[in-house]
Protein backbone atom coordinates (compact mmCIF):
# COMPACT_ATOMS: atom_id res chain seq x y z
CA UNK A 1 0.00 0.00 0.00
CA UNK A 2 1.01 3.49 -0.52
CA UNK A 3 2.06 4.68 3.46
CA UNK A 4 3.39 8.12 2.21
CA UNK A 5 3.78 11.02 -0.29
CA UNK A 6 6.21 13.69 0.30
CA UNK A 7 6.02 16.47 -2.35
CA UNK A 8 8.26 19.94 -2.88
CA UNK A 9 8.21 22.47 -4.86
CA UNK A 10 5.44 21.15 -7.37
CA UNK A 11 3.63 23.42 -8.84
CA UNK A 12 1.73 25.32 -6.57
CA UNK A 13 2.45 23.11 -3.70
CA UNK A 14 5.06 24.20 -1.79
CA UNK A 15 5.26 21.48 0.48
CA UNK A 16 2.93 18.48 1.22
CA UNK A 17 3.28 15.58 3.85
CA UNK A 18 0.65 13.19 3.14
CA UNK A 19 0.05 9.65 5.43
CA UNK A 20 -2.31 7.21 3.86
CA UNK A 21 -4.19 4.22 5.20
CA UNK A 22 -5.53 0.94 3.94
CA UNK A 23 -9.51 1.37 2.71
CA UNK A 24 -10.95 4.24 0.64
CA UNK A 25 -9.57 7.94 0.53
CA UNK A 26 -11.70 10.43 -1.27
CA UNK A 27 -9.75 13.41 -2.44
CA UNK A 28 -11.86 16.80 -2.97
CA UNK A 29 -11.51 20.37 -3.62
CA UNK A 30 -12.99 23.44 -6.16
CA UNK A 31 -11.52 23.12 -9.30
CA UNK A 32 -7.91 24.48 -9.47
CA UNK A 33 -6.84 23.88 -5.93
CA UNK A 34 -4.31 21.26 -7.17
CA UNK A 35 -5.74 17.71 -7.04
CA UNK A 36 -4.54 16.93 -10.66
CA UNK A 37 -1.03 17.75 -9.54
CA UNK A 38 -1.34 15.43 -6.62
CA UNK A 39 -2.22 12.60 -9.13
CA UNK A 40 0.87 14.55 -11.69
CA UNK A 41 3.08 14.26 -8.77
CA UNK A 42 2.30 10.14 -8.44
CA UNK A 43 2.34 10.06 -11.83
CA UNK A 44 6.37 11.42 -11.87
CA UNK A 45 7.28 8.83 -9.11
CA UNK A 46 6.17 6.21 -11.36
CA UNK A 47 8.00 6.74 -13.99
CA UNK A 48 6.08 9.36 -16.30
CA UNK A 49 8.50 11.70 -18.04
CA UNK A 50 9.53 15.13 -16.29
CA UNK A 51 9.08 18.18 -17.26
CA UNK A 52 10.56 21.18 -15.78
CA UNK A 53 7.41 23.20 -15.68
CA UNK A 54 6.47 21.01 -13.03
CA UNK A 55 9.24 22.86 -11.09
CA UNK A 56 7.38 25.71 -8.74
CA UNK A 57 8.55 29.35 -10.21
CA UNK A 58 11.66 30.28 -8.04
CA UNK A 59 12.30 26.84 -6.69
CA UNK A 60 15.76 24.78 -7.96
CA UNK A 61 13.98 21.41 -8.19
CA UNK A 62 11.25 19.55 -7.55
CA UNK A 63 10.62 16.41 -5.94
CA UNK A 64 8.61 13.16 -4.65
CA UNK A 65 8.70 10.61 -2.79
CA UNK A 66 6.37 7.95 -2.25
CA UNK A 67 6.46 5.07 0.56
CA UNK A 68 5.33 1.94 -0.39
CA UNK A 69 4.73 -0.67 2.54
CA UNK A 70 3.62 -4.36 3.47
CA UNK A 71 4.45 -5.50 -0.43
CA UNK A 72 3.35 -8.66 -0.87
CA UNK A 73 6.07 -11.78 -1.78
CA UNK A 74 5.35 -11.83 -5.16
CA UNK A 75 6.14 -8.19 -5.84
CA UNK A 76 9.02 -8.33 -3.55
CA UNK A 77 10.78 -11.17 -5.65
CA UNK A 78 9.57 -9.06 -9.02
CA UNK A 79 11.32 -6.00 -7.50
CA UNK A 80 14.35 -8.12 -6.41
CA UNK A 81 14.27 -9.29 -9.87
CA UNK A 82 14.70 -5.63 -11.31
CA UNK A 83 18.09 -5.44 -9.07
CA UNK A 84 16.86 -3.68 -6.49
CA UNK A 85 16.92 -4.81 -2.57
CA UNK A 86 13.79 -4.73 -0.65
CA UNK A 87 14.08 -4.76 3.48
CA UNK A 88 11.27 -4.98 5.67
CA UNK A 89 8.82 -5.31 2.75
CA UNK A 90 9.21 -1.74 1.85
CA UNK A 91 9.81 0.36 -1.00
CA UNK A 92 11.11 3.89 -1.35
CA UNK A 93 10.69 5.95 -4.48
CA UNK A 94 12.45 9.21 -5.13
CA UNK A 95 12.42 11.42 -8.24
CA UNK A 96 14.05 15.39 -8.37
CA UNK A 97 13.12 17.55 -11.32
CA UNK A 98 15.69 20.14 -11.13
CA UNK A 99 14.85 24.19 -13.30
CA UNK A 100 16.83 23.28 -16.19
CA UNK A 101 14.87 20.10 -17.46
CA UNK A 102 17.55 17.48 -15.60
CA UNK A 103 16.10 14.36 -13.38
CA UNK A 104 17.52 11.99 -11.19
CA UNK A 105 15.56 8.90 -9.50
CA UNK A 106 16.01 6.62 -6.67
CA UNK A 107 14.88 3.29 -5.29
CA UNK A 108 15.90 2.64 -1.95
CA UNK A 109 18.06 4.98 -2.02
CA UNK A 110 20.00 3.68 -4.98
CA UNK A 111 19.92 5.55 -8.63
CA UNK A 112 17.20 4.27 -11.03
CA UNK A 113 16.31 5.02 -14.20
CA UNK A 114 12.98 5.91 -15.01
CA UNK A 115 12.19 2.65 -16.28
CA UNK A 116 12.69 1.14 -13.11
CA UNK A 117 10.58 3.42 -11.50
CA UNK A 118 8.03 2.35 -14.49
CA UNK A 119 8.43 -1.08 -13.58
CA UNK A 120 7.80 -0.74 -9.71
CA UNK A 121 4.85 1.43 -10.49
CA UNK A 122 2.82 -1.34 -12.81
CA UNK A 123 3.33 -3.57 -10.00
CA UNK A 124 2.04 -1.43 -7.13
CA UNK A 125 -0.60 1.25 -8.88
CA UNK A 126 -2.91 1.68 -11.23
CA UNK A 127 -3.94 4.82 -12.08
CA UNK A 128 -7.22 5.69 -14.16
CA UNK A 129 -6.79 9.36 -14.55
CA UNK A 130 -9.27 11.54 -16.21
CA UNK A 131 -8.85 10.98 -19.76
CA UNK A 132 -7.86 6.88 -19.31
CA UNK A 133 -11.82 6.33 -20.37
CA UNK A 134 -11.27 7.95 -24.12
CA UNK A 135 -8.69 4.93 -24.37
CA UNK A 136 -11.87 2.53 -24.56
CA UNK A 137 -12.51 4.41 -28.27
CA UNK A 138 -8.60 3.66 -29.54
CA UNK A 139 -9.32 0.16 -30.98
CA UNK A 140 -5.28 -0.70 -30.66
CA UNK A 141 -5.43 -0.70 -26.70
CA UNK A 142 -8.08 -2.90 -26.74
CA UNK A 143 -5.42 -5.58 -27.51
CA UNK A 144 -3.03 -4.41 -24.51
CA UNK A 145 -6.59 -4.41 -22.37
CA UNK A 146 -6.66 -8.12 -22.95
CA UNK A 147 -3.21 -9.36 -22.77
CA UNK A 148 -3.10 -7.28 -19.17
CA UNK A 149 -5.75 -9.38 -18.06
CA UNK A 150 -4.59 -12.51 -19.82
CA UNK A 151 -1.03 -12.17 -18.68
CA UNK A 152 0.48 -13.42 -21.34
CA UNK A 153 3.76 -11.77 -21.05
CA UNK A 154 5.45 -15.58 -21.59
CA UNK A 155 4.13 -15.84 -24.89
CA UNK A 156 4.31 -12.93 -25.97
CA UNK A 157 8.02 -12.52 -26.05
CA UNK A 158 8.05 -15.95 -26.97
CA UNK A 159 5.75 -14.86 -30.50
CA UNK A 160 8.11 -11.73 -30.62
CA UNK A 161 11.38 -13.68 -30.70
CA UNK A 162 9.78 -15.88 -33.75
CA UNK A 163 8.37 -12.87 -35.29
CA UNK A 164 11.87 -10.65 -34.71
CA UNK A 165 13.65 -14.26 -36.38
CA UNK A 166 11.21 -14.07 -39.49
CA UNK A 167 11.24 -10.45 -40.29
CA UNK A 168 15.10 -10.74 -40.16
CA UNK A 169 15.28 -13.50 -42.52
CA UNK A 170 12.30 -11.44 -45.30
CA UNK A 171 15.23 -9.10 -45.00
CA UNK A 172 17.88 -11.02 -46.14
CA UNK A 173 15.58 -12.45 -48.95
CA UNK A 174 15.02 -8.86 -50.17
CA UNK A 175 18.66 -8.07 -50.29
CA UNK A 176 18.67 -11.41 -52.43
CA UNK A 177 16.15 -10.74 -54.59
CA UNK A 178 17.65 -7.27 -56.62
CA UNK A 179 17.02 -7.24 -60.05
CA UNK A 180 19.84 -8.10 -62.29
CA UNK A 181 21.28 -3.94 -62.81
CA UNK A 182 20.86 -3.54 -59.73
CA UNK A 183 22.44 -6.88 -58.93
CA UNK A 184 25.66 -6.01 -61.23
CA UNK A 185 25.73 -2.12 -60.28
CA UNK A 186 26.35 -3.50 -56.31
CA UNK A 187 28.69 -6.41 -57.23
CA UNK A 188 30.91 -3.24 -59.39
CA UNK A 189 30.75 -1.41 -56.40
CA UNK A 190 31.32 -3.98 -53.59
CA UNK A 191 34.35 -4.96 -56.15
CA UNK A 192 36.31 -1.77 -56.55
CA UNK A 193 35.83 -1.35 -52.71
CA UNK A 194 37.08 -4.32 -52.06
CA UNK A 195 40.12 -3.78 -54.70
CA UNK A 196 40.80 -1.02 -52.92
CA UNK A 197 41.30 -2.30 -49.48
CA UNK A 198 43.19 -5.29 -50.28
CA UNK A 199 45.45 -3.46 -52.59
CA UNK A 200 46.53 -1.54 -49.55
CA UNK A 201 47.72 -4.74 -47.69
CA UNK A 202 46.72 -3.06 -44.54
CA UNK A 203 47.45 -4.59 -41.36
CA UNK A 204 46.26 -4.29 -37.68
CA UNK A 205 48.05 -2.04 -35.79
CA UNK A 206 50.14 -0.87 -38.57
CA UNK A 207 49.18 3.04 -38.33
CA UNK A 208 50.93 3.30 -34.99
CA UNK A 209 53.62 1.60 -36.34
CA UNK A 210 54.45 4.17 -38.60
CA UNK A 211 53.83 6.96 -36.76
CA UNK A 212 56.04 6.05 -34.20
CA UNK A 213 58.62 4.89 -36.73
CA UNK A 214 57.51 8.62 -38.20
CA UNK A 215 58.52 10.11 -34.80
CA UNK A 216 61.89 8.63 -34.68
CA UNK A 217 62.73 9.87 -38.07
CA UNK A 218 61.85 13.40 -37.68
CA UNK A 219 63.57 13.52 -34.45
CA UNK A 220 66.84 11.31 -36.03
CA UNK A 221 68.84 14.47 -34.91
CA UNK A 222 67.82 14.91 -31.60
CA UNK A 223 67.51 11.41 -30.79
CA UNK A 224 71.31 11.24 -31.95
CA UNK A 225 72.31 13.35 -30.03
CA UNK A 226 70.80 12.59 -26.80
CA UNK A 227 72.09 9.21 -26.87
CA UNK A 228 75.55 10.10 -27.61
CA UNK A 229 75.39 12.23 -24.53
CA UNK A 230 73.94 9.08 -22.34
CA UNK A 231 76.44 6.64 -23.68
CA UNK A 232 79.10 9.28 -23.13
CA UNK A 233 78.55 9.84 -19.79
CA UNK A 234 78.23 6.15 -18.65
CA UNK A 235 80.27 4.36 -20.70
CA UNK A 236 82.67 6.74 -22.81
CA UNK A 237 83.37 9.43 -20.30
CA UNK A 238 87.30 9.99 -18.86
CA UNK A 239 88.80 7.31 -17.06
CA UNK A 240 86.75 3.98 -16.05
CA UNK A 241 83.53 3.85 -16.83
CA UNK A 242 80.45 3.34 -15.16
CA UNK A 243 80.62 -0.69 -15.39
CA UNK A 244 83.89 -0.50 -13.91
CA UNK A 245 83.81 1.31 -11.22
CA UNK A 246 80.70 -0.59 -10.24
CA UNK A 247 82.56 -3.60 -10.62
CA UNK A 248 85.47 -2.24 -8.61
CA UNK A 249 83.08 -1.59 -5.67
CA UNK A 250 81.36 -4.76 -5.89
CA UNK A 251 84.88 -6.73 -5.81
CA UNK A 252 85.74 -4.69 -3.24
CA UNK A 253 82.83 -5.61 -0.65
CA UNK A 254 82.98 -9.25 -1.64
CA UNK A 255 86.36 -9.52 0.34
CA UNK A 256 84.29 -8.31 3.45
CA UNK A 257 81.49 -10.69 2.65
CA UNK A 258 82.91 -12.83 5.77
CA UNK A 259 83.29 -10.06 8.13
CA UNK A 260 80.14 -8.23 7.18
CA UNK A 261 77.06 -9.67 5.97
CA UNK A 262 75.48 -6.82 5.16
CA UNK A 263 78.89 -6.07 2.37
CA UNK A 264 77.36 -9.16 1.18
CA UNK A 265 74.01 -7.79 0.58
CA UNK A 266 75.63 -4.31 -1.02
CA UNK A 267 77.41 -6.41 -3.06
CA UNK A 268 74.73 -8.22 -4.66
CA UNK A 269 72.63 -4.94 -5.07
CA UNK A 270 75.89 -3.66 -7.36
CA UNK A 271 75.74 -6.82 -9.38
CA UNK A 272 72.15 -6.43 -10.06
CA UNK A 273 73.28 -2.40 -11.42
CA UNK A 274 75.87 -4.03 -13.26
CA UNK A 275 73.22 -6.02 -14.88
CA UNK A 276 70.77 -2.85 -15.57
CA UNK A 277 73.87 -1.14 -16.61
CA UNK A 278 74.84 -3.79 -19.20
CA UNK A 279 71.26 -3.71 -20.39
CA UNK A 280 71.19 -0.04 -21.19
CA UNK A 281 74.29 -0.66 -23.37
CA UNK A 282 72.16 -2.22 -25.26
CA UNK A 283 69.68 -0.15 -25.61
CA UNK A 284 71.32 3.09 -26.12
CA UNK A 285 73.25 1.15 -29.03
CA UNK A 286 70.06 -0.16 -30.75
CA UNK A 287 68.36 3.53 -30.69
CA UNK A 288 71.39 4.90 -31.86
CA UNK A 289 71.48 2.45 -34.48
CA UNK A 290 67.85 3.38 -35.22
CA UNK A 291 68.08 6.97 -35.26
CA UNK A 292 71.79 6.62 -37.67
CA UNK A 293 68.71 5.02 -40.21
CA UNK A 294 66.77 7.77 -40.57
CA UNK A 295 66.96 9.18 -44.06
CA UNK A 296 64.66 11.37 -46.63
CA UNK A 297 63.34 8.23 -48.92
CA UNK A 298 62.54 6.32 -45.33
CA UNK A 299 60.47 9.38 -44.03
CA UNK A 300 58.45 9.81 -47.82
CA UNK A 301 57.36 6.37 -47.53
CA UNK A 302 56.00 6.51 -44.18
CA UNK A 303 54.21 10.02 -45.18
CA UNK A 304 52.99 7.92 -48.09
CA UNK A 305 51.49 5.17 -46.63
CA UNK A 306 50.34 7.08 -43.71
CA UNK A 307 48.33 9.11 -46.56
CA UNK A 308 47.27 6.19 -48.12
CA UNK A 309 45.57 5.03 -44.67
CA UNK A 310 43.99 8.46 -44.08
CA UNK A 311 42.06 8.20 -47.46
CA UNK A 312 40.90 4.75 -46.56
CA UNK A 313 39.83 5.84 -43.42
CA UNK A 314 37.91 8.44 -44.67
CA UNK A 315 35.88 6.50 -46.81
CA UNK A 316 35.87 3.08 -45.12
CA UNK A 317 36.13 3.51 -41.02
CA UNK A 318 37.66 5.59 -38.07
CA UNK A 319 40.73 2.92 -37.46
CA UNK A 320 42.88 0.60 -39.49
CA UNK A 321 40.77 -2.13 -37.63
CA UNK A 322 37.27 -0.72 -39.04
CA UNK A 323 38.77 -0.90 -42.42
CA UNK A 324 39.75 -4.10 -42.64
CA UNK A 325 36.48 -5.12 -41.20
CA UNK A 326 34.35 -3.28 -43.88
CA UNK A 327 36.37 -4.95 -46.54
CA UNK A 328 35.46 -8.41 -44.90
CA UNK A 329 31.60 -7.37 -45.03
CA UNK A 330 32.10 -6.49 -48.70
CA UNK A 331 33.73 -9.74 -49.38
CA UNK A 332 30.71 -11.70 -47.53
CA UNK A 333 27.81 -9.62 -49.63
CA UNK A 334 29.69 -10.46 -52.74
CA UNK A 335 29.82 -13.99 -51.79
CA UNK A 336 26.00 -13.98 -50.70
CA UNK A 337 25.02 -12.09 -53.97
CA UNK A 338 27.38 -13.96 -56.49
CA UNK A 339 25.31 -17.75 -54.84
CA UNK A 340 22.49 -15.87 -54.20
CA UNK A 341 20.38 -18.40 -56.17
CA UNK A 342 21.46 -21.46 -53.47
CA UNK A 343 21.52 -18.61 -50.64
CA UNK A 344 17.82 -17.80 -52.01
CA UNK A 345 16.79 -21.58 -51.55
CA UNK A 346 18.16 -22.33 -48.60
CA UNK A 347 16.55 -19.02 -47.37
CA UNK A 348 13.57 -20.07 -48.29
CA UNK A 349 13.74 -23.07 -46.26
CA UNK A 350 15.14 -22.13 -43.11
CA UNK A 351 12.47 -18.61 -44.22
CA UNK A 352 9.24 -21.29 -44.36
CA UNK A 353 10.49 -22.73 -41.04
CA UNK A 354 10.58 -20.03 -39.03
CA UNK A 355 7.01 -18.92 -40.11
CA UNK A 356 5.69 -22.30 -39.10
CA UNK A 357 6.90 -21.41 -35.39
CA UNK A 358 6.07 -18.20 -35.46
CA UNK A 359 2.25 -19.32 -36.27
CA UNK A 360 2.40 -21.93 -33.61
CA UNK A 361 3.11 -19.43 -31.26
CA UNK A 362 0.57 -17.22 -32.75
CA UNK A 363 -1.63 -19.99 -32.88
CA UNK A 364 -1.06 -20.07 -28.71
CA UNK A 365 -1.39 -16.76 -28.03
CA UNK A 366 -4.58 -16.19 -29.49
CA UNK A 367 -5.53 -19.06 -27.84
CA UNK A 368 -4.96 -17.89 -24.40
CA UNK A 369 -6.12 -14.17 -25.11
CA UNK A 370 -9.48 -15.56 -26.60
CA UNK A 371 -10.04 -18.06 -23.19
CA UNK A 372 -8.95 -15.39 -20.96
CA UNK A 373 -11.56 -12.68 -22.88
CA UNK A 374 -14.46 -14.95 -22.70
CA UNK A 375 -13.61 -14.70 -18.72
CA UNK A 376 -13.13 -11.44 -18.16
CA UNK A 377 -16.44 -10.28 -20.80
CA UNK A 378 -18.32 -11.92 -18.12
CA UNK A 379 -16.22 -10.21 -15.43
CA UNK A 380 -16.81 -7.02 -16.59
CA UNK A 381 -20.80 -7.76 -17.26
CA UNK A 382 -21.20 -8.67 -13.61
CA UNK A 383 -19.26 -5.40 -12.89
CA UNK A 384 -21.83 -3.32 -14.84
CA UNK A 385 -24.41 -4.99 -13.43
CA UNK A 386 -23.71 -3.67 -10.19
CA UNK A 387 -22.75 -0.30 -11.31
CA UNK A 388 -26.77 0.46 -13.01
CA UNK A 389 -25.86 -0.79 -16.98
CA UNK A 390 -27.83 -4.51 -16.28
CA UNK A 391 -28.74 -4.44 -19.81
CA UNK A 392 -25.45 -3.85 -21.45
CA UNK A 393 -24.26 -6.54 -23.29
CA UNK A 394 -19.94 -6.59 -23.75
CA UNK A 395 -18.03 -8.73 -25.54
CA UNK A 396 -14.49 -8.69 -27.06
CA UNK A 397 -14.44 -9.66 -31.11
CA UNK A 398 -11.45 -10.99 -32.20
CA UNK A 399 -10.72 -11.12 -36.02
CA UNK A 400 -7.46 -13.63 -37.30
CA UNK A 401 -4.91 -11.97 -39.18
CA UNK A 402 -1.80 -12.40 -40.89
CA UNK A 403 1.07 -12.57 -38.56
CA UNK A 404 1.99 -9.09 -37.18
CA UNK A 405 4.19 -7.43 -34.14
CA UNK A 406 1.59 -7.73 -31.42
CA UNK A 407 0.58 -11.36 -33.08
CA UNK A 408 -2.42 -12.50 -35.36
CA UNK A 409 -4.96 -10.87 -33.40
CA UNK A 410 -7.43 -8.17 -34.05
CA UNK A 411 -9.33 -7.05 -31.19
CA UNK A 412 -11.98 -5.07 -30.18
CA UNK A 413 -14.27 -4.09 -27.88
CA UNK A 414 -17.95 -4.41 -28.81
CA UNK A 415 -21.20 -3.45 -26.84
CA UNK A 416 -25.16 -3.45 -26.68
CA UNK A 417 -26.47 -0.93 -24.44
CA UNK A 418 -30.22 -1.68 -25.16
CA UNK A 419 -31.91 -5.47 -25.57
CA UNK A 420 -32.45 -6.23 -29.48
CA UNK A 421 -29.70 -4.40 -29.80
CA UNK A 422 -26.67 -5.96 -32.06
CA UNK A 423 -23.55 -5.58 -30.42
CA UNK A 424 -21.38 -2.78 -31.91
CA UNK A 425 -18.11 -0.79 -31.71
CA UNK A 426 -17.91 0.37 -28.32
CA UNK A 427 -16.60 3.74 -30.18
CA UNK A 428 -19.86 4.89 -32.15
CA UNK A 429 -22.32 3.91 -29.26
CA UNK A 430 -21.05 4.26 -25.72
CA UNK A 431 -22.02 8.14 -23.82
CA UNK A 432 -19.40 9.66 -21.44
CA UNK A 433 -21.24 8.22 -18.57
CA UNK A 434 -21.23 4.90 -19.74
CA UNK A 435 -17.37 5.14 -20.63
CA UNK A 436 -16.57 6.06 -16.80
CA UNK A 437 -18.63 2.77 -15.81
CA UNK A 438 -16.95 0.77 -18.46
CA UNK A 439 -13.47 1.84 -17.54
CA UNK A 440 -13.98 1.15 -13.77
CA UNK A 441 -15.58 -2.12 -14.84
CA UNK A 442 -12.54 -3.03 -16.64
CA UNK A 443 -9.57 -1.20 -14.06
CA UNK A 444 -11.00 -3.39 -11.45
CA UNK A 445 -11.12 -6.88 -13.46
CA UNK A 446 -7.61 -6.08 -14.71
CA UNK A 447 -6.47 -5.00 -11.41
CA UNK A 448 -7.92 -8.04 -9.55
CA UNK A 449 -6.21 -10.21 -11.81
CA UNK A 450 -2.56 -8.45 -11.62
CA UNK A 451 -2.74 -8.12 -7.51
CA UNK A 452 -2.26 -4.41 -7.92
CA UNK A 453 -3.01 -3.67 -4.65
CA UNK A 454 -3.43 0.20 -4.69
CA UNK A 455 -5.87 2.39 -7.02
CA UNK A 456 -6.52 5.60 -8.15
CA UNK A 457 -9.33 6.90 -9.84
CA UNK A 458 -8.96 10.74 -11.00
CA UNK A 459 -12.87 11.80 -11.39
CA UNK A 460 -14.13 8.11 -12.31
CA UNK A 461 -17.23 9.56 -11.93
CA UNK A 462 -17.46 12.48 -14.59
CA UNK A 463 -20.59 12.62 -16.42
CA UNK A 464 -22.84 10.60 -14.42
CA UNK A 465 -24.68 11.56 -11.43
CA UNK A 466 -27.68 10.47 -9.13
CA UNK A 467 -28.06 6.80 -9.12
CA UNK A 468 -25.41 6.02 -11.30
CA UNK A 469 -22.83 7.75 -8.96
CA UNK A 470 -24.66 6.04 -6.11
CA UNK A 471 -23.40 2.82 -7.66
CA UNK A 472 -20.21 3.75 -8.27
CA UNK A 473 -19.53 5.37 -4.83
CA UNK A 474 -20.58 1.49 -3.44
CA UNK A 475 -18.65 -0.26 -5.84
CA UNK A 476 -15.14 1.86 -5.04
CA UNK A 477 -16.22 0.99 -1.31
CA UNK A 478 -16.50 -2.68 -2.10
CA UNK A 479 -13.50 -2.46 -3.50
CA UNK A 480 -11.66 -0.76 -0.93
CA UNK A 481 -12.13 -3.90 1.58
CA UNK A 482 -9.32 -5.79 -0.22
CA UNK A 483 -7.62 -2.82 -1.93
CA UNK A 484 -6.38 1.04 -1.27
CA UNK A 485 -8.29 2.79 -3.65
CA UNK A 486 -7.96 6.61 -3.65
CA UNK A 487 -10.18 8.68 -6.12
CA UNK A 488 -9.94 12.51 -7.19
CA UNK A 489 -14.26 13.18 -7.15
CA UNK A 490 -16.78 16.29 -7.45
CA UNK A 491 -19.63 13.56 -6.69
CA UNK A 492 -21.09 14.03 -2.96
CA UNK A 493 -22.00 10.18 -3.30
CA UNK A 494 -19.04 9.15 -3.59
CA UNK A 495 -17.05 11.27 -0.99
CA UNK A 496 -19.65 10.55 1.42
CA UNK A 497 -18.43 6.53 1.54
CA UNK A 498 -14.53 7.46 2.12
CA UNK A 499 -12.60 6.25 5.07
CA UNK A 500 -10.31 8.93 4.74
CA UNK A 501 -11.46 12.74 3.21
CA UNK A 502 -8.44 14.43 2.13
CA UNK A 503 -9.32 18.36 1.26
CA UNK A 504 -7.53 20.04 -1.38
CA UNK A 505 -7.29 23.42 -0.78
CA UNK A 506 -5.54 26.83 -2.13
CA UNK A 507 -4.53 30.18 -0.78
CA UNK A 508 -2.91 33.28 -1.57
CA UNK A 509 -0.09 34.69 0.70
CA UNK A 510 2.10 37.52 -0.84
CA UNK A 511 0.99 37.32 -4.37
CA UNK A 512 1.79 33.14 -4.53
CA UNK A 513 -0.53 30.44 -4.48
CA UNK A 514 -0.08 27.94 -2.02
CA UNK A 515 -2.11 24.48 -2.44
CA UNK A 516 -1.88 22.10 0.96
CA UNK A 517 -3.89 18.73 1.61
CA UNK A 518 -6.26 18.63 5.05
CA UNK A 519 -7.68 15.56 6.13
CA UNK A 520 -11.41 16.20 7.19
CA UNK A 521 -13.19 15.39 10.66
CA UNK A 522 -16.84 14.77 10.62
CA UNK A 523 -17.87 18.01 10.40
CA UNK A 524 -15.51 19.49 8.14
CA UNK A 525 -16.50 16.28 5.83
CA UNK A 526 -20.54 17.68 6.42
CA UNK A 527 -19.70 21.29 5.23
CA UNK A 528 -17.50 20.00 2.21
CA UNK A 529 -20.04 17.32 0.83
CA UNK A 530 -22.76 20.11 1.14
CA UNK A 531 -20.82 22.25 -0.52
CA UNK A 532 -20.48 19.82 -3.85
CA UNK A 533 -23.91 19.75 -3.73
CA UNK A 534 -25.35 23.21 -3.38
CA UNK A 535 -22.33 25.25 -3.96
CA UNK A 536 -20.97 27.82 -2.21
CA UNK A 537 -23.96 28.91 -0.55
CA UNK A 538 -24.22 25.95 1.43
CA UNK A 539 -27.98 24.88 2.45
CA UNK A 540 -29.68 23.19 5.63
CA UNK A 541 -31.26 20.78 3.00
CA UNK A 542 -27.87 20.20 1.82
CA UNK A 543 -26.19 19.24 5.48
CA UNK A 544 -29.12 17.37 6.00
CA UNK A 545 -28.46 15.52 2.99
CA UNK A 546 -24.85 14.62 3.50
CA UNK A 547 -25.56 13.87 7.15
CA UNK A 548 -27.74 10.77 6.30
CA UNK A 549 -25.64 9.52 3.44
CA UNK A 550 -22.31 9.70 6.00
CA UNK A 551 -25.01 7.68 8.12
CA UNK A 552 -25.77 4.81 5.93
Amino acid sequence: MLRNLHIENVAVIQQADIDFDRGFTVLTGETGAGKSILIDSINLILGEKASREMVRTGAAAASVSALFTDLSEAVVQKILSLGIDVENGELLLQKEVRADGRSSARVNGVAATSAMLRECGRLLVDIHGQHSSHLLLQNEMHLQFVDDYAQVLSLREAYGEAYDRYMDLCAQERRLTMDEKEKQRRIEMLEYQLKEIDSAGLEKGEEEQLQDSRSLLVNAEKITKAVEAAQTALFGGEGSDAEERVDRAKRALNSLSDTLPAAKELALALQEIAYALNDCERQLSDLAEEAGEGDTASLDRIEGRLQLIGQLKRKYGETVEEILAYGERCRNELDDISFSDRKLELLGAKKKEVFGQLVQCGEALSQKRREAAAIMDRRIMEELAFLDMQKVQFQTAFVLTDPGEMGMDQVEFTVSTNPGEPLKPLSKIASGGELSRLMLALKNVIADREGVQTLIFDEVDTGVSGRAAQKIAVKLKEVSKAKQVFCVTHQAQVGAKADTHLLISKTERDGRVFTGVTELDRQARISELARMISGEEITDSARAAVTEMLDE
